[in-house]
């Protein structure tokens, strides 16, 4: 049987088999069952920028898109840094830039 979610209060109605009735529990209510949760730290090891280029449409009339990846971007660099780099290097071809994205890879450690 299918139970509809309240979305004022995100709330899980759940069927209690034993007594037959309904119990509902909130995100908030929730207990950790004697967990604990210790604080992640994440360092930035390498970055890449890539840079999406419109290539126009193939013949369903769809966009067709080119995606130019750079490597070695320096793990801190600002994101208004990034930006102006992309368009610079988006500017190196004849169509126009339809996306850039910052990739990075990061390791996690408790803190």
């Amino acid at each position: 049987m299918r139970v509809p979610i309240d979305e004022e209060s995100y709330a899980v109605r759940r069927k209690v088999r034993r007594t037959g009735s309904w119990k509902r529990t909130l995100p908030a209510q929730r207990k950790k069952k004697g967990r604990d949760y210790m604080a992640a730290v994440m360092n930035v090891v390498k970055r890449s920028l890539s840079v999406s280029i419109s290539r126009g449409q193939d013949a369903d009339g769809n966009p067709v898109s080119k995606s130019y990846t750079y490597s070695n971007v320096k793990p801190d660099a600002a994101p208004d840094k990034l930006l102006a780099t992309g368009k610079a290097l988006g500017g190196l071809f004849d169509n126009e830039i339809t996306g850039l994205t910052v990739i990075e890879r990061a390791t996690l450690s408790e803190e």
